[in-house]
């Protein structure tokens, strides 16, 4: 019969190198997308582009652009690449 391996904790997860600075970029990453996503309709919505007060319609739609033409997926490897270093 075989011996179950007992999973490891936080701090034994935490102790493999390169998590941490994994982590760290992760959260980061995922902050500056929630950001747009959240924030950037409601400041669109409230500040006038052109003269104009653009509709929250609008906003999201052009928060949901912005969002799509940012994401480079050469841009995502180095991120992963150089949080490994």
């Amino acid at each position: 019969m075989r011996k179950k391996e007992k999973a490891a904790g936080f701090m034994t997860a935490l102790r493999i190198p390169g998590v941490i600075t994994f982590s760290l970029c992760l959260f980061f990453t995922k902050l500056v997308a929630y950001t747009f996503l959240y924030w950037l309709p409601f400041y669109i919505e409230r500040t006038p582009i052109g003269g104009e007060y653009v509709t929250a319609a609008k906003a999201g739609e052009l928060a949901g652009r912005s969002l799509r033409t940012s994401t480079r997926p050469t841009l995502n490897l180095l991120l992963l690449l150089l949080a490994s270093l």
